[in-house]
This record gives structure tokens, C-alpha cells and sequence, in this order.
């Protein structure tokens, strides 16, 4: 049975908060019809920037894909009082054919980040 292909894209938003305090790495990763890697494309924050969102997304149509979300802290937060560091949100939002299938909802913490790894779509 042959596997229908698909263009997709990643794609990161968060408030300042994240962009200032975080490294945020994309990873998509692309497979055939029989689930062979064919590629990857990744796109990280730059430090510095502020941007609203980060988004990486496939030219190639494919039949699969797996996702990683790895947010990593830069620095320490301000205070060592939890209180004072309330988590970090940040929305990823998978695309398929330029419309959306998933949104997914992460609550970061400042000390410690988060990691999503190998999530997949077809």
C-alpha cells in the first residue's frame, strides 16, 4: 500500500520570556514510503533575537516525519525561589499541506527546559 506525500512544517511561538532565557532547537526529519530516512532540516534561536516564532519546514514531499523540540536554558534564572521563575510557555504547532494537525502546548522550566524527541506524523 503506497503512503500519500506531504510538505510540512514546524513551527515555535512563545513570548520573550523564552527567546530571552532559552536556546530552542527544531529538528524535522523526513522518511519515504518504506520509512527510510531521507533527510532533516533544523533551525535553532539565535541568541539575541527575539523573534515571535521559529518555524522550519520541508521543500520535499515525504510520507513521514518525526519531530524534536529541544529547549535548553541559557543562563540560570534571576532568583533561586521557584516562585520567582514561573514556567515558560511555548506553542508547537505541526503543519501538514500548510494546515495545521497538531498543537501542542509546553510548559518549560526555567532551570531545566524541555525536550520533545521523535514525535511522528504522517
Amino acid at each position: 500500500m503506497e503512503k500519500t506525500l506531504h510538505t510540512f512544517a514546524l513551527e515555535a511561538e512563545a513570548d520573550d520570556r523564552i527567546w530571552q532565557q532559552m536556546n530552542v532547537y527544531l529538528h524535522l526529519y523526513l522518511y519515504d514510503e518504506q520509512g527510510v530516512q531521507v533527510g532533516m532540516h533544523s533551525v535553532q534561536h539565535q541568541e539575541g533575537a527575539s523573534p515571535e516564532h521559529l518555524r522550519v519546514e520541508s521543500q520535499e514531499a515525504v510520507a513521514q516525519i518525526k519531530v524534536c523540540l529541544y529547549v535548553v536554558p541559557r543562563r540560570l534564572p534571576d532568583s533561586s525561589q521557584v516562585a520567582d521563575s514561573p514556567p515558560l510557555n511555548l506553542t508547537l504547532r505541526i503543519f501538514r499541506d500548510g494546515k495545521t494537525i497538531d498543537t501542542l502546548h509546553r510548559r518549560i522550566n526555567s532551570w531545566g527546559g524541555d525536550q520533545l524527541i521523535g514525535l511522528a506524523y504522517q
